[in-house]
């Protein structure tokens, strides 16, 4: 049997499911060459192998998309096979959902692989798994379906944003604002919003956020509200119904969070931010970092942390003395911290 390299990554799939469903009547392959929610202008490459061996001249090749599809194919998107060693212009037409091409078979073909592209396609409004796509080949003469397979899909994933976080304090520990900003590629729907995930130690059982944080929006558009709903769970924080109308992409959009903590230890941390529909659906994600490195100083008077009682009588040279040392710390311990103590130059320990 002789096997077409049309895409070498189609090709090895191809091997590798032909091995899983040897007595199937036929798959297919769905790709896309971009699976971003809400994506534009994407082409969807399909790849069918059929046990079918013989289909005949003028028949109708028809795709029918997943339900998540409604209202995001033009009708006058375009198709073509130019992944198959002698392209074809493909007339096709859509209406909803359902892609006919009319002019795939210009000849009866006797073997039941193919290859062909679907241009200009928006991608979903919501990520995860697609229902899987329909394709069908209606016999000239006779107007049945003679291959019939919806094994393909594929998986929308949140789009990129720019983005970036800075903490008001470098201070381990200390209670900071963070400034927040994003540049979503996509559209923020209406009433959509923004969420953030603070890294693991904000919102822990041992180092609670401040009951009293708040979060606000610097100098906003006008159709952007100042002060949205900011709701922490966790170590997420979500302004959720930012807008009144969509806010397009590649808006910036600053937001200051207040009364935060910095991690309780040294560390470069990594935050998510993301831009959500209404319903919660990431639309944009991207991931900053900041590093808090400065130790929080403890400084109490020498009364406050040190007392000395002399061994003998009053205070002399070259004696031994208990010392009780007293200091208050800023930050949780965890089991197993260790605390360093350095004495002056002057002062022996034996």
């Amino acid at each position: 049997m002789t096997f077409q390299a049309i895409k070498m990554q189609t090709v090895l799939t191809y091997i590798m499911i032909a091995s899983l469903f040897i007595t199937s009547y036929q798959f297919i392959i769905t790709e896309a060459t971009n699976t971003a929610i809400n994506a534009e202008d994407v082409t969807y490459d399909f790849y069918v192998d059929t046990t079918a061996r013989r289909i005949e001249a003028g028949s109708t090749l028809r795709v029918t998309f997943p339900s998540g599809y409604d209202g995001l194919i033009d009708p006058s998107v375009t198709c073509d096979d130019s992944g198959n060693p002698t392209p074809t212009s493909l007339v096709c037409s859509a209406t909803g959902r359902v892609i006919n091409i009319t002019n795939y078979f210009p000849s009866t073909i006797n073997f039941g692989r193919f290859y062909f592209r679907i241009l200009g396609v928006t991608n979903p409004p919501d990520t995860g798994a697609t229902g899987n796509f329909l394709v069908e080949v209606i016999n000239k003469t006779s107007q049945s379906i003679i291959i019939s397979d919806n094994s393909g899909s594929i998986t929308i994933t949140e789009g990129e944003a720019t983005c970036s976080v800075v903490s008001s304090s470098p201070i381990i520990g200390a209670s900071s604002t963070y400034t927040l900003t994003i540049t979503p590629s996509s559209d923020i729907p209406v009433s959509g919003g923004i969420q953030w995930t603070f890294p693991d130690w904000f919102g822990s059982i041992d180092y609670p956020e401040s009951p009293t944080m708040t979060c606000e929006i610097t100098d906003p558009p006008a159709y952007v509200r100042v002060s949205p709903s900011c709701v922490a769970s966790g170590n997420v924080v979500t302004a959720s119904n930012i807008n009144t109308v969509l806010i397009p992409a590649t808006t910036q959009l600053t937001f200051t969070v207040r009364l935060a903590k910095n991690p309780p230890t040294a560390a470069a941390v990594t935050f998510t931010i993301k831009t959500i529909t209404s319903g919660g659906v990431g639309i944009n994600v991207c991931t900053p970092a900041i590093s808090v490195t400065q130790p929080n100083i403890i400084t109490p008077t020498v009364t406050d942390w040190l007392q000395c009682i002399e061994n003998g009588g009053d205070e002399q040279i070259n004696t031994y003395d208990q010392c009780l040392l007293k200091f208050t710390i800023t930050n949780p311990l965890k089991i197993g911290s260790e605390i360093e103590i350095t004495f002056p130059d002057e002062v022996g320990i034996d």
